[in-house]
């Protein structure tokens, strides 16, 4: 049985990964985390939805950490190799011939994705200085309001590994549209990816008014 006490268990606490690469590929995912508990426990997500929640197991011998998802679908690759590098951590294990390492950093609190910045309300004012509003809800609902304060709704999808979104109407008279985003706290622009808003660049203010 394993001994839960911290002692010896360096990757014990909250991580945010840095890089994942296969060869010279890499395809890191946005804001993704872990968190290892003295209890046995972990849970892991991306920004601030979690995702992922069940038990570790830790081979010392080996430096072999395995986590078990309780709610979701068994990893069959199994868990990874550990090792360490300053304050770094480093995660190495094969999948379908190809050595895979994941480089984890230690952090103090949940990173944010874009899609954590996103959700809230945008103003902007076009050229005749009339305002549009778009409205990112929580539930992955969004909301534009014209000028003329009219609105479209539809669904809004985050790219885990890049910041695009891409927006699917409720109305089959609007195009499905992707976007490249740039966003913080306070502002967000929206550069246009598909063939029918390719070239367009969408700018906007956070707002706490609807």
């Amino acid at each position: 049985m394993q001994n839960l006490n911290a002692q010896n268990k360096p990757f014990i606490g909250l991580w945010e990964v840095e890089k994942v690469s296969m060869g010279d590929q890499s395809m890191t995912p946005i804001a993704k985390w872990a968190k290892y508990n003295t209890d046995g426990t972990y849970e892991s997500g991306n920004g601030w939805l979690k995702s992922y929640d069940g038990t570790w197991s830790y081979d010392a011998e080996k430096n072999y950490l395995e986590s078990i998802d309780l709610l979701g679908i068994k990893d069959e690759l199994g868990g990874f190799t550990i090792s360490f590098e300053g304050k770094k951590m480093i995660w190495k294990r094969m999948e379908f011939g190809n050595e895979v390492t994941v480089l984890l950093k230690p952090i103090t609190k949940l990173p944010m994705a874009p899609a954590d910045y996103l959700t809230g309300v945008w103003v902007s004012n076009n050229k005749e200085g009339l305002v549009q509003k778009i409205h990112f809800r929580w539930d992955r609902i969004v909301i534009s309001y014209d000028e003329k304060n009219q609105k479209d709704s539809g669904y809004w999808h985050i790219h885990g590994h890049k910041p695009e979104i891409t927006i699917l109407p409720h109305s089959e008279n609007n195009n499905v549209e992707s976007w490249r985003i740039e966003v913080n706290e306070t502002t967000l622009k929206m550069i246009g990816l598909s063939d029918t808003n390719k070239g367009v660049t969408k700018a906007y203010t956070r707002t706490n008014k609807l």
